[in-house]
């Protein structure tokens, strides 16, 4: 005669089941975690190889008129063509500056010509934090909707590594790296956690850009409630986080 669970086995079971679902969220939430604090870490540090060499040279890594290549030393890290265009001009130079200073571990190399594939770990830091993989770089917006974007900043975007790239007004290829709810995150740990204000910014796939509807909501917070996966690049302030204002 075959018997049925009791309602005791069925309630152990269930238990273990609630066990094992509660264990696999709270290691995908300490995944997570490390994941923000690492990469809240490595935008920290960056930050601190910039103002380190701010602080020896008196000028701005890229910009700098003191390194094998040459920026015009006007303290904003702009391309040959005077706007935040092509990776080959002062863009190009900033972690090729950083790296002939010995102010990074890593050594990084500069885009020759425009249309050059971008590789990470080879000419931008790469990031280890968001849905897909991204990519760091420093320059000057300029076409932001306050002066505040007249800064200089470290722009967090998806570069392919198969694409090759026509800067200018758009970036051919780039794509979005964070969640609405990894950028609010990474936002509040660095800053205030609002995506239009602070040090740290919501940022959209343009060059230096500000963020769109998708990442953004009617009221200037990150659109938490949004359904689409990844809708959010970030920018940094240059020199906020390594002390160098």
């Amino acid at each position: 005669m075959r018997k049925g669970f009791t309602l005791v086995e069925l309630s152990i079971v269930l238990v273990i089941i609630g066990l094992l679902i509660g264990g696999i969220l709270v290691g995908q939430s300490l995944i997570e975690s490390s994941k923000l604090n690492g990469f809240v870490k490595q935008i920290t540090q960056l930050d601190i190889a910039a103002t380190n060499f701010k602080l020896k040279y008196n000028q701005i890594p890229g910009d700098s008129n003191l390194m094998t290549l040459k920026g015009n030393n006007d303290r904003l890290v702009k391309d040959s063509y005077s706007n935040d265009d092509y990776l080959q001009g002062e863009i190009g130079f900033a972690w090729v500056h950083l790296s002939e200073a010995g102010m990074l571990q890593d050594q990084y190399s500069r885009i020759a010509t425009n249309g050059t594939t971008v590789e990470y770990g080879v000419h931008v830091p790469k990031i280890n934090y968001g849905e897909i993989d991204g990519g760091v770089v420093i320059g000057t917006p300029l076409n932001g909707p306050d002066p505040w974007y007249n800064n200089n900043v470290m722009w967090i975007s998806h570069f392919p590594e198969s694409t090759n790239y026509t800067w200018g007004g758009a970036c051919s290829g780039c794509g979005y790296v964070f969640t609405t709810a990894q950028a609010f995150a990474a936002d509040k740990k660095m800053d205030d956690g609002l995506p239009r204000e602070g040090i740290a910014r919501a940022a959209s796939t343009s060059e230096f850009g500000t963020a769109g509807v998708s990442c953004i909501n009617g009221s200037d917070e990150y659109y938490l409630d949004s359904a689409t996966p990844r809708s959010c690049n970030m920018i940094v302030k240059l020199f906020s986080l390594g002390g160098g204002e």
